[in-house]
């Protein structure tokens, strides 16, 4: 989960985030419901997320303020399955709704499919998810930034490669965001990314 941020124009709350989960086990599968609310946000945020998606009343603070409040649920599924002792699968699926913004503006989800192999010299994970998140199903500005924030739909194809013995990993994956709707603020978004990763460190 990510931090609220807390930029502040003078005299406004400090911005606050409640998150309830309930969640149930299988033996190779779970799933679940959460509940999220965000109270107070403040005209910086409203200003700053206009620009990755989210409608407001106005574009410059302290005049901005966000159109619909931010009240939702989210269902997800995760499957976990052991083939062998090197190899195993993983499927995640999430489904989100902004319970009081209307539709065609309230929902988001992603589905990730993943395969994990492993030997004691190298850990080998490609996955490929796909997502949309349409325009005020949750504050833009704390949705994810590598897949281009809010009104947003695409395919992310990754790579992690980890060396044990060794003791680093390798990342990299490709982001294709298109637009769900047009925006003068935002465009497609098309990226690399390259991450290096130390698996153990010793203090």
């Amino acid at each position: 989960s990510q931090s609220v941020n807390m930029n502040l124009s003078e005299k406004e709350k400090s911005p606050r985030f409640l998150l309830e989960k309930f969640k149930a086990f299988g033996k190779e599968w779970s799933a679940g419901i959460l509940h999220y609310v965000f109270f107070d946000l403040p005209s910086v945020i409203a200003e700053e997320s206009a620009r990755y998606g989210n409608t407001v009343s106005a574009l410059t603070a302290p005049a901005s303020r966000f159109s619909y409040e931010f009240n939702g649920a989210v269902l997800f599924m995760d499957h976990l399955k052991e083939w062998s002792p090197q190899w195993k699968s993983h499927i995640r699926f999430e489904l989100l709704k902004n319970l009081v913004a209307p539709e065609k503006f309230n929902r988001g989800g992603r589905a990730v499919l993943g395969t994990t192999w492993t030997r004691s010299h190298l850990g080998l994970h490609p996955y490929i998810e796909i997502f949309f998140s349409e325009s005020d199903v949750a504050p833009a500005s704390y949705n994810s930034a590598s897949l281009g924030h809010n009104n947003r739909q695409g395919v992310k194809y990754g790579l992690d490669l980890q060396f044990p013995k060794r003791g680093f990993g390798l990342n990299f994956a490709y982001v294709d965001s298109r637009l769900i709707n047009r925006s003068l603020s935002q465009k497609d978004l098309s990226s690399f990314y390259f991450g290096l990763e130390t698996l153990y460190v010793v203090f």
